[in-house]
């Protein structure tokens, strides 16, 4: 089992909390990884609907945008970024 580490930006910081660990199989995707993260939303009452929020955000790691079939291997760290508007 690898151990993923999600760091919260934009709305996702009024979950009142930095990161999370999700624990996954190893060669999982980034696409079960947003599936574990939907069943811990579900099992929260949260006053924002993350759920839909979740579908049209995004994965990151240091460097890149990570699509839905990026493998995950080792242990790591990502970052959830909400989609933005500009002004």
């Amino acid at each position: 089992m690898l151990n993923i580490r999600i760091y919260f930006f934009g709305i996702y910081r009024e979950l009142n909390m930095d990161y999370i660990f999700i624990e996954i199989p190893k060669n999982s995707n980034i696409l079960f990884l947003r599936e574990k993260l939907i069943e811990l939303f579900k099992t929260n009452n949260f006053k924002i609907n993350y759920l839909v929020l979740l579908e049209s955000s995004v994965f990151a790691d240091e460097n890149n945008i990570l699509n839905d079939d990026y493998v995950f291997i080792k242990d790591y760290v990502v970052t959830l970024l909400p989609p933005v508007s500009g002004g």
